[in-house]
């Protein structure tokens, strides 16, 4: 395997145990400081930078008493190491006192030259819940 290939696959395996554990420090330390996350799905986009997507999450957290996300199907991971984007099949399960909502996306972390940090994420999905999600509680 690629040496860079190797970064960018750890680098994005990072991301998804992030998104599961959610420590603020080592998820922002993960992104540069420009980094902006954008939600798209067929009828609405938006975007957020750090501190909106943290402040999001932080909010969401209290709604949530458990979030779990996984990579599907890592055979379906795309690595495209010429511009540094890396592809994956996630899958997000969150629980609340009242329901468990399941939802699945399509997630592009974009890197910067050291493969090290994501200089922006796309997630691609078309479940109205995660647009609710994105809005916040």
């Amino acid at each position: 395997m690629c040496p860079m290939r190797a970064v960018l696959l750890a680098t994005a395996s990072k991301y998804v145990s992030e998104l599961n554990t959610f420590n603020s420090t080592s998820f922002s330390a993960l992104h540069t400081p420009a980094c902006v996350t954008h939600f798209i799905t067929p009828t609405h986009r938006s975007s957020k930078s750090n501190e909106e997507f943290l402040e999001l999450c932080r909010l969401s957290r209290s709604i949530f008493t458990t979030m779990l996300v996984v990579i599907l199907d890592e055979r379906r991971t795309i690595v495209d190491e010429l511009t540094r984007k890396v592809m994956l099949h996630l899958k997000y399960v969150y629980w609340t006192t009242v329901d468990t909502h399941e939802a699945e996306s399509i997630t592009v972390l974009a890197m910067e030259d050291s493969c090290l940090l994501i200089n922006a994420v796309f997630i691609f999905t078309d479940d109205l819940k995660h647009f609710i999600f994105e809005q916040g509680p």
